[in-house]
């Protein structure tokens, strides 16, 4: 079970630093004088409450998805949690395509928090 729990944490650090990836590649195309796809004001605030409201459902998913049975393969249980990794990061990859259509830092900012708090609550526990 400590392959398992070794190659889970190499996993969840890999998808952990993708979110902080999104971060530093907005904060560089912010600083760079990269323009916005998008100039009205109201479109920005229709997606971000289309955004949040996926990415709050995905959360509730994903708590769902981690409370369910547990797998008993090895297997079942990297590809369980492959599966929860790559949902929790839904919500970075939204904020980014939310940078890049409205030009928002903030935007994108928020949506990777909720990612990155949604990968510490789904993190893999050591089982005793």
């Amino acid at each position: 079970m400590q392959k398992v729990e070794s190659r889970l944490n190499i996993i969840f650090v890999a998808f952990l630093f993708s979110s902080l990836v999104y971060m530093i590649v907005g904060f560089a195309l912010s600083k760079s004088g990269w323009k916005a796809l998008i100039a009205d004001a109201r479109p920005h605030q229709i997606l971000f409450v289309a955004f949040l409201i996926l990415s709050i459902a995905l959360f509730v998913i994903i708590l769902k998805l981690k409370n369910s049975q547990r797998p008993d393969t090895e297997k079942s249980i990297i590809s369980k949690f492959i599966l929860l990794f790559a949902l929790a990061e839904v919500p970075s990859i939204l904020g980014l395509v939310l940078f890049l259509l409205t030009g928002k830092f903030s935007f994108l900012l928020a949506f990777c928090f909720l990612s990155i708090v949604t990968f510490f609550l789904i993190r893999p526990q050591e089982q005793s």
